[in-house]
């Protein structure tokens, strides 16, 4: 439905839900991860100028499977918005897709002023 530009669409609606919501904490984001049912969000390191995240869940395990080509940008966006929030900075979020573990890693670059 949303052709090419699909991708960048659904960033954007992940990082405009989040600004409708009161997130102060990373433990505000791993919860609203589990009630929206993406899956178990776990912070997993804080690097110089990025934060790691992995996303693991049955139903991240399922869309990983499925034989229609899947992403996770809406999540990846709302995870950047909230960061930013968090952390008061400027931030982006990608996402890798781990097919072997069934996992997806967020990397939230920022920039430290």
């Amino acid at each position: 439905i949303l052709g090419d530009d699909a991708s960048t669409v659904l960033y954007f609606m992940g990082r405009n839900l989040a600004r409708k919501l009161d997130i102060q904490s990373i433990e505000d984001v791993v919860h609203f991860f589990e009630k929206m049912g993406w899956g178990n969000l776990e912070f997993v390191k804080e690097k110089r100028k990025a934060d790691v995240f992995h996303l693991m869940a049955d139903s991240v395990a399922l869309r990983i499977r499925s034989s229609i080509e899947t992403d996770f940008r809406l999540e990846a966006g709302f995870l950047a918005e909230c960061l930013q929030k968090i952390k008061e900075v400027p931030c982006e979020c990608t996402e890798k897709i781990h097919k072997r573990t069934l996992m997806v890693e967020f990397s939230v670059m920022y920039d430290q002023k």
